[in-house]
């Protein structure tokens, strides 16, 4: 290699501005590899605002909507990553079927749309060491930029002697939002981990109603992701095998409050 072309490389990686440019055209993942290379590109890509609002690892602070235009943008690498948890889930050909999910012992059928279906078809089935890691960057990371302000559970379970409805919320501080380790946490101690008969969930995000903030005397909305969890309860046992393949070692009991309950009235 010329000096010169040493040189050059040299002048780029000393001018932060360019550096960071330049990182800005990687794709999410290559940009996540690339704070591997050397304590330079470290240095850059986690001190760097720009490359941490990229990375989805700091919040942008965006104004919600004045009409009904959704200017938030999912995940993308943790939408592809872990397909059907932040939205819809791809449709897999029949034909393409046993191509996914041969190398399971009990593999979902066709048209699966329970929790269980899901977790197989995420990168964590491929591998778990990586995934489960504590300091598994994909953990840290925000499902939604602006940031999702508000976490809304709807606990639907239909059993033998009716439905039951669970609703709550977990709000987030102003600057902050729904990391992915406290949705996953979630789900896996309250889907995954429990021996309901193949539940389902579904989640939506968009930006909630205008509500007042009293604190700061201005109305605002929040950006919320809703979150309905399915389950069926049967007097005759039906167990689904608990999905602990994907408990994470920094996995933590994430409590939502319940505001209502509702169950019917079964005189």
């Amino acid at each position: 290699m010329k000096d010169s072309d040493m040189s050059s490389r040299s002048r780029v990686f000393a001018t932060s501005e360019l550096f960071e440019l330049i990182l800005l055209k990687l794709p999410m993942r290559d940009l996540l590899l690339a704070s591997q290379i050397s304590k330079t590109f470290h240095a850059t890509i986690t001190t760097s605002p720009a490359l941490q609002y990229a990375l989805f690892f700091r919040p942008i602070n965006g104004s919600p909507p004045q009409a009904d235009i959704p200017n938030l943008e999912i995940n993308p690498l943790l939408d592809v990553t872990f397909p059907g948890f932040l939205s819809d889930a791809p449709e897999i050909p029949i034909e393409e079927w046993d191509l996914h999910f041969n190398r399971f012992p009990n593999p979902p059928e066709p048209y699966d749309s329970s929790s269980t279906a899901l977790y197989l078809c995420s990168a964590w089935s491929l591998r778990p060491e990586a995934f489960a890691r504590k300091e598994a960057s994909w953990r840290r990371m925000l499902v939604c930029q602006p940031p999702v302000r508000r976490l809304t559970l709807i606990n639907k379970f239909d059993g033998e002697g009716g439905t039951s409805v669970d609703e709550g919320s977990l709000d987030f501080e102003e600057g902050e939002g729904l990391r992915m380790h406290t949705l996953a946490d979630y789900l896996y101690g309250n889907v995954a981990a429990r021996p309901f008969f193949r539940p389902t969930f579904l989640t939506r995000t968009r930006w909630g109603e205008v509500e007042y903030d009293a604190a700061a005397c201005k109305e605002q909305r929040r950006l919320t992701l809703w979150l309905k969890v399915n389950g069926y309860v049967s007097c005759i046992p039906q167990v689904e095998e608990k999905l602990d393949l994907y408990r994470s070692e920094g996995y933590e009991k994430v409590w939502i409050p319940v505001v209502e309950k509702l169950r019917p009235d079964t005189g």
